[in-house]
């Protein structure tokens, strides 16, 4: 009589706990994916046993590789800490004058949500980079919701 039981003593496949741990998932995650089909996970239901395989893990965490956190982050790296009015074109496809627009609580294109500028010198204004990028991410979290 064969008292092993495969399913059990394959190190290719892990329970849930594991699963999540590799992941950094609850399991509580994993069994909604599961019971959504949600990201497409493969699994291996084996009677009331669900079980992954670490090289279905691995591929599928591969798929999911991305090496740019966000569609502007090359040009963070390059841009300098105060972007003028005249560079906003070319960094954020903004125009001067949609700029001013956007500051001036008496324009019809007035944005409260658009960050304030900086003066520089008597006349010369800027913009501080990490207030645009902060601008710019709450235009795609609204834009997603």
């Amino acid at each position: 009589m064969n008292t092993t039981h495969p399913v059990e003593d394959d190190p290719e496949l892990i329970d849930t706990e594991a699963a999540s741990r590799l992941l950094g998932v609850p399991p509580s995650t994993l069994c909604t994916w599961r019971s959504t089909g949600k990201h497409d996970l493969p699994f291996v239901k084996v009677g009331a046993k669900v079980r992954y395989r670490r090289s279905d893990l691995n591929t599928w965490l591969d798929a999911r590789r991305q090496t740019i956190a966000s569609p502007l982050a090359h040009i963070r790296e390059t841009t300098p800490v105060i972007v003028r009015a005249s560079e906003l074109r070319a960094i954020f496809g903004i125009s001067r004058s949609v700029a001013y627009d956007k500051i001036d609580p008496k324009s019809a294109y007035y944005d409260p949500s658009f960050p304030r500028p900086v003066k520089l010198t008597g006349a010369a204004i800027g913009w501080r980079y990490a207030d645009l990028m902060r601008w710019v991410d709450s235009l795609h979290t609204r834009e997603a919701a």
